[in-house]
This record gives C-alpha cells, structure tokens and sequence, in this order.
C-alpha cells in the first residue's frame, strides 16, 4: 500500500506541474490575443488612413489606377509586417519549448518567404512612386 501511495503522490506531482505548464501557456495566448487585438486596431486604423489617401486622389482619374496600386501595396506591407512579427513571436515560443527541427525549419521557411515578398512590394511601390513623382512611403 505504501508503494501505491508514493506512486499515487508522483503521479500528483506530475499532474500539478504539467497544469503549471499549460497555465503559463494560457497566460502567454491571453498575452498575445491582447496584442492582437492592439494590432488589430492599429491595422483598422491604418487601413482608414489609405481609404482617405484613396478618396484624395480620386479627383485625378488619370492617377486613380496607380494611386489605387500604392494603396493596395501599403496594406500588403502592412500585412506582411503583421505577419513577419506574428512568426518572430512564434520562433520565440517555440524556442522555449519542445519541438521539431521539421517545424523550426518550416517556420524559418515561411519567414524567408515573407521577407522575400515584403522586399518585393517594397521595390514595386519606389517604382510607382517614382513613376507619379511621389516622396517615398516610409515602410
């Protein structure tokens, strides 16, 4: 009985660090919908900011399609600086706990690409900007 009992207090043992654990995990998803949601609205924010950009220059049909170009770049960028942090984040998580190199490596795959595609539309809107003679958007 004695054995059982010393048994039944490691599996309590165990049982109370493992609830532990997944506390903190909760504490860090509540952390991080909190900053979402601080993104969100900053994103909300950003994206009413174009829409009054857009509206300006629609008076000028001659610029609307490029204008409407440098817009639709704005909140790609946006987009992908929202993600490119999200995966920053994640890599960081997942460093402080046990993974696989295969989703190390998928994640560093997808930051790669992210990188790649946020260079890309950053070169495509200097393009456009120095097509319609505009001072470069701070990205």
């Amino acid at each position: 009985m004695t054995e059982l009992s010393a048994v039944l207090e490691q599996l309590d043992a165990i049982r109370r660090e493992m609830k532990a654990s997944f506390d903190a995990a909760n504490r860090r998803f509540d952390a991080a919908d909190g900053r979402f949601d601080g993104i969100g609205r900053r994103l909300d924010s950003l994206q009413t900011e174009v829409h009054e950009l857009k509206a300006s220059f629609e008076a000028q049909p001659d610029l609307r399609l490029l204008m409407s170009a440098v817009g639709q770049i704005r909140e790609q960028m946006v987009g992908y600086g929202q993600d490119l942090r999200m995966l920053r984040s994640a890599i960081n998580d997942h460093a402080r706990e046990n993974v696989t190199p295969g989703e190390i490596e998928a994640i560093h795959h997808d930051l790669q690409n992210l990188s790649k595609n946020e260079l890309d539309i950053i070169i495509r809107l200097r393009r456009i900007e120095d097509t319609l003679s505009l001072p470069p958007v701070d990205a």
